[in-house]
């Protein structure tokens, strides 16, 4: 029997799976007297429209004990729900075979708390052989490492913070180029926040870097310009912004002046060592 026949959340029902036979003239649902007996009640519940994708249970030894054999689910996200819900990984504890009744958040932080800017969408699930848990991002085309990390003044479950590149708007003339860079980051002042964005050639070259001064925590996403840029309007670059003190790694734009920019799903491991190429941001105003 389905939600159209025994529907468990109905504001006008006093005890559970009270069958809903229709609609009646005046918009209110008609029901029988009669209980739906062999229906079980959820043993947890869950938003609607938070689209879980992917599954999995923990059977890796490298979380803390409390987490081992529990279920781990990817919450896409709503798309056309009026208050955004999703976005994150959940977890349903187990007791050896027994589920618990309550999903508690794991991992979160891809909706903003604007509910408006998301920079990622949770889809597939895996427990590596480094018992560390993977997981895959359909928004940014990335996979993200989740690892317990442990030592004298903090331990828990450690989630990347990135910089993510939303937009580039060129203007100027052929090796004289200003870029506006459109950026959102979760910022939380000096201790966590994006301290440059750069172009870089598709060799992995740095043309141009622009470094910011201070933290954004109340401008999100927030937009910052820079040049000259010396490259002509065809040659292709890839524009991306560093965090601190988390590095590379979130969304990246790639394109021309001349062909425009479009997000870049590869570029993980790109040129990584420009993160210690001059010029470095001075220290943080606030």
């Amino acid at each position: 029997m389905g939600l159209h026949l025994c529907n468990w959340r109905f504001d006008f029902v006093a005890d559970p799976f009270i069958p809903v036979i229709g609609i009646s003239d005046a918009g209110v649902a008609s029901r029988p007297s009669v209980v739906c007996d062999e229906v079980e009640a959820p043993i947890a519940e869950m938003q609607a429209h938070s689209a879980p994708l992917g599954l999995v249970f923990y059977e890796g030894d490298a979380f803390p004990e409390p987490y081992r054999d529990d279920l781990f689910i990817a919450f896409h996200g709503s798309w056309n729900r009026s208050v955004p819900t999703g976005y994150k990984i959940v977890r349903l504890p187990f007791d050896g075979s027994d589920p618990g009744t309550e999903v508690v958040d794991f991992a979160t932080g891809w909706l903003q708390d604007d509910l408006k800017t998301v920079t990622g969408r949770p889809v597939g699930l895996a427990v590596g052989p480094d018992g560390a848990l993977y997981m895959s991002d359909d928004t940014g085309g990335f996979i993200y490492r989740i690892a317990y990390e442990e030592d004298s003044n903090q331990e828990g479950i450690q989630v990347p913070e990135s910089s993510d590149v939303l937009a580039v708007q060129a203007a100027g003339e052929a090796n004289m180029y200003d870029f506006s860079v459109e950026i959102s980051s979760p910022d939380t002042g000096c201790n966590q926040y994006t301290d440059w964005w750069e172009v870089v050639s598709e060799d992995g070259e740095l043309i141009y870097r622009r470094t910011l001064l201070h933290s954004h925590v109340n401008e999100q996403p927030f937009t910052r310009s820079g040049g000259p840029i010396s490259i002509n309007p065809n040659a292709v670059v890839v524009v991306r912004a560093h965090m601190h003190p988390g590095g590379y790694g979130g969304q990246a734009m790639r394109g021309s002046v001349g062909g425009g920019f479009k997000v870049w799903n590869s570029g993980v491991d790109f040129a990584l060592a420009l993160e210690n190429a001059p010029p470095q941001p001075p220290d943080c105003g606030f």
